[in-house]
């Protein structure tokens, strides 16, 4: 019997639906630049225009074994 090698990886992604959702993601983006560009990283702490646009499809990468996003 294969393992099926995309569920035994440690996180899940998948597009946001809510804006709970949207909040973890600009958490998270905020985090990524914070350390080393952070007067960039301000301007990430809430979401952007562009996340909530129509045509803009935004993922959310989420640890399966913490309720964190991005691991």
């Amino acid at each position: 019997m294969m393992n099926n090698p995309i569920e035994d990886l440690p996180f899940t992604v998948r597009i946001v639906k809510s804006l709970e959702d949207l909040q973890k993601v600009a958490a998270l983006r905020y985090q990524a630049y914070a350390r080393h560009v952070p007067e960039f990283a301000n301007q990430l702490i809430t979401a952007e225009a562009e996340d909530i646009d129509p045509d803009t499809l935004v993922l959310l990468v989420e640890s399966k074994h913490s309720t964190t996003a991005g691991g």
